[in-house]
């Protein structure tokens, strides 16, 4: 994007207007001036009419791909991605390129020196005080150092457009530099939206980037051969939580929290089902406080104890370097000319905002002087959140003053770059929008590589760019555009071989953490639940539809059983009999249903409800992402979206169509892990996660309906319904009209439902399952007590025990599901068992904290 584009923005936009220029048009005039022939034909076809419309199916694709930054109420996006890219040039890409390079060599220099000989402190190029005041700089690390040759391996770095069109560096990212997945899901997103334009432009890809991140941690590792590498993320509480797990899957490597590494003979290890795995390298997504309650932050569970004693000890590498975060720091603004001339004897090639540090008399005097015009921000970014000086009250500027006196060294105050616009969609056609653009970069091998994009965060109407984070704000995907000798769009960048391969003892794939394996499970139960009540909910509403106003007849009967039943097996209580509708309003055909019924379909916060079932559904898929496919996260993605809808006109919703839709959902679930799930530990959790359930409820359901005896007429009625919610009734009629077992309807039912092996809706066919997927992860115990529960059910006389009033039919019911009951237990209890917790002896001395800034206006 060329500085003219930047600057005249508003102009454009206001010609846009008057004209009604399409969007495709403008951004063929004003911003692909690089772009091929093919790109100005597929830009052309852009009209601004179509943009809303690309702008839907991108916030469809979004909310599909489960795409979300920090945490939301219930179905709610937190990722809103521009249709329009951010296009820059291949000579504007060549001056950022050779910027930030420099720039991450320099960081990484320092960052050297500071854990080592602090040559910079002693010859008082930087000040002691912006270095040890800064809580970044953590002495437990002093002469720590990574094996390879750099020491900042990952680094992301902020930039502006300034109205003179010159690119401005506005923050380092050396802490955790996070947003490169989310770059990636962008691409991903966009490049299929726009994809003539994608393919006709040709900008670099980005996978390329992961393969570099791979080299560079594996080039970290302590040892040589085979090391082992994990990312440790904060769980699915982190706001870039979704980052995170796609930087895993793109990686291939396992997500671990706290919980599932432990510090033993000085070396870090991962637990694992049934034994633990040394780590060598650990990608870190937490601060670097929080990583060892030990060392470091006590209070924190959010790292493992001893990560510091193994770096020390030269076991294990952390990446970032521990310490890396006390280059976040505003006051080396000041210092880093200086230092860049120092170090690499040459001068930066991006510019800095102007910084004044307070602890330099002549620095404060200017920046008690000139308040009004400066942005004020601590060293540490803990402490406070930067102040506009202009917006500052009396009694504001008179608290920050205090604070600056009290500790000027722990104060910047810098000029306030503004940025160049970009054009974005808005409501109503495109609107100027300025842009933080934030590059990422890697020391690999010999150098340092860029990813060829990024991501740019557009600000809020009426707010200024001065906050990295993106939530609330819009964000665009980045097109680095190739020149003319750079090739066509199939090129891509290198893909690099680097694993080594292990010997032939150490070739199984790594296994999963039992926090994971609990999340697999749940899903697994969850997903089966949510369809089960859906099923359920359903033939019960088409019942209540039939003979609510019927009363004193077997229908009104049935209907009473079966809603008593759903409330047994959801466990969401059916309400008085009087809250029924004793007579029939005046247009029955637009009549919502029961209010217990919709309770049952969308009260979010009653256990037992599809609306809960579904939220769980989701966070536990959300908490697995790294190891589940991507249709898997489109399919509960859809299924969020159709409660989402019902939960819109909860009074006037009609259940029939909105179960259907979830059961589609359900089955497309069922069908990934059926078939697109290798027979794995993945897959064995999932696996008996849904086999328990399906089995749980449907001994409850027979339990409360067919194993009690009703008049013949009721029952009949009851035992269709029941089969109907088990997806059996098709085989139950062909098997009573070709005279295939027992001739009375409740014991022939009965039979399918709980004892035949060939039906998969059985409940004896659930156990045989579990078996099976028992082979992937053994567990003796739950082996032992589930082959008496199936000799019971081969042996079990149903016909029998149909007779008369069936105590020992739900007897028998009744003990299998307690057993059910208590094997689930135990099955838990033994794969998903977490550590205990931990007790801190002592306190984290914490530099110090201030009132938060919203106080001070």
């Amino acid at each position: 994007m060329t500085a003219e584009t930047t600057g005249l923005f508003e102009g454009y936009v206001q010609e846009l207007s008057r004209s009604g220029t399409s969007a495709g048009d403008f951004l063929l005039d004003h911003v692909a001036d690089q772009a091929s022939d093919p790109a100005r034909v597929a830009l052309k076809g852009l009209a601004s009419e179509d943009m809303a419309a690309v702008s839907r199916q991108i916030g469809q694709l979004v909310d599909a791909e489960g795409v979300s930054f920090g945490q939301s109420e219930p179905y709610a996006p937190t990722w809103h991605l521009d249709p329009m890219p951010l296009l820059i040039s291949p000579s504007d890409w060549s001056l950022l390129d050779a910027g930030v390079r420099q720039r991450a060599e320099l960081l990484d220099l320092v960052l050297t020196d500071l854990y080592g000989p602090r040559t910079l402190l002693h010859d008082r190029v930087l000040p002691a005080e912006i270095v040890m005041g800064h809580e970044g700089f953590l002495f437990p690390l002093d002469h720590v150092r990574l094996p390879n040759r750099r020491q900042l391996v990952l680094g992301a770095t902020d930039l502006v457009r300034a109205s003179g069109g010159q690119w401005t560096v506005v923050s380092d990212h050396t802490q955790v530099p996070s947003g490169a997945g989310y770059a990636m899901a962008d691409r991903r997103i966009i490049s299929r939206v726009l994809d003539r334009l994608y393919r006709s432009t040709g900008p670099y890809r980005l996978r390329g980037f992961f393969d570099h991140i791979e080299q560079a941690l594996q080039e970290a590792a302590p040892r040589t051969e085979a090391p082992r590498v994990v990312l440790l993320t904060a769980g699915v509480g982190a706001k870039s939580s979704y980052d995170q797990a796609l930087t895993a899957t793109l990686l291939g490597h396992p997500l671990a929290q706290a919980d599932d590494l432990v510090v033993e003979g000085g070396r870090l290890w991962m637990r694992t089902i049934g034994q633990r795995q040394p780590v060598d390298v650990v990608l870190r997504n937490v601060q670097a406080l929080s990583s060892d309650p030990l060392d470091l932050r006590p209070e924190s569970r959010l790292g493992a104890p001893g990560i510091v004693a193994a770096c020390r000890a030269g076991r294990l590498s952390v990446v970032n370097h521990l310490g890396a975060g006390v280059l976040e720091n505003p006051a080396l603004a000041c210092f880093l000319p200086a230092v860049c001339r120092r170090l690499l004897g040459e001068d930066l090639l991006l510019p800095q905002p102007a910084t004044w540090w307070c602890g330099d008399p002549s620095s404060l005097g200017y920046v008690r002087e000139h308040l009004d015009e400066l942005v004020i921000r601590p060293i540490c970014r803990t402490t406070a959140s930067p102040l506009l000086g202009w917006t500052l009250g009396p009694s504001a500027r008179r608290l920050i003053l205090d604070r600056i006196a009290a500790e000027p060294w722990a104060w910047v105050g810098q000029h306030f770059v503004e940025a160049a616009t970009a054009p974005a969609l808005g409501a109503h056609g495109l609107v100027p929008r300025a842009v933080v653009l934030r590059t990422f970069h890697v020391s690999a091998g010999d150098d340092i590589h860029l990813m060829h994009g990024g991501t740019a965060r557009l600000t809020r109407r009426g707010d200024r760019p001065l906050m990295s984070h993106p939530e609330g704000s819009a964000i665009k995907d980045v097109w680095v555009l190739r020149s003319s000798q750079a090739g066509g769009a199939t090129q891509s960048l290198p893909i690099v071989t680097l694993r080594p391969e292990r010997d032939e003892l150490d070739r199984e794939l790594p296994p999963i953490t039992p926090r994971t394996a609990s999340n697999l499970y749940w899903l697994g139960r969850y997903s089966e639940r949510t369809e089960a009540t859906a099923r359920l909910l359903m033939v019960v509403d088409n019942l209540v539809n039939d003979h609510l106003y019927r009363p004193r007849t077997p229908g009104h009967t049935a209907m009473t059983t079966m809603v008593d039943a759903l409330a047994a097996v959801t466990t969401v209580q059916a309400g008085q009999r009087t809250e029924w509708p004793q007579e029939p309003p005046e247009n029955v055909e637009r009549t919502a249903s029961l209010p217990q019924l919709r309770r049952t379909m969308l009260d979010v916060q009653t256990p037992g409800s599809v609306a809960f079932d579904v939220v769980r559904t989701r966070e536990t898929s959300d908490q697995g992402r790294a190891l589940l496919t991507g249709d898997t996260s489109a399919v509960v993605a859809r299924l969020a979206a159709t409660m989402e809808s019902a939960a819109a006109e909860p009074e006037h919703i009609l259940l029939q169509p909105v179960c259907a839709q979830v059961l589609t959902s359900c089955l497309a679930l069922t069908g990934i892990i059926a078939e697109s799930t290798v027979r794995d530990e993945i897959w064995a959790f999932l696996e008996i996660g849904r086999r328990f359930e399906r089995a749980s409820a449907t001994l409850r359901l027979v339990s409360c309906t067919l194993a009690l005896a009703r008049p013949p007429i009721t029952e009949s009625l009851v035992t269709e319904t029941v089969l109907r919610a088990c997806d059996s009734l098709v085989t139950y009629r062909r098997r009573m009209a070709a005279g295939v077992g027992s001739s009375a309807p409740a014991a022939a039912a009965t039979e399918l439902l709980v004892c035949d092996l060939s039906n998969p809706r059985s409940i004896a066919h659930q156990f045989k399952a579990v078996e099976i997927a028992l082979a992937a992860v053994p567990d003796t115990e739950v082996e032992t007590r589930l082959r008496p529960l199936q000799s019971a059910l081969e042996t079990a006389d149903i016909a029998t025990l149909c007779l008369t009033d069936r105590p020992g039919l739900l007897e028998l019911l009744t003990g299998i599901e307690r057993e059910l009951h208590q094997i689930a237990n135990a099955f838990e209890s033994s794969h998903f068992a977490l550590q205990s917790g931990i007790r801190a002896f002592s306190v984290y001395e914490s530099a110090r904290t201030w009132p938060d800034t919203e106080m001070w206006a």
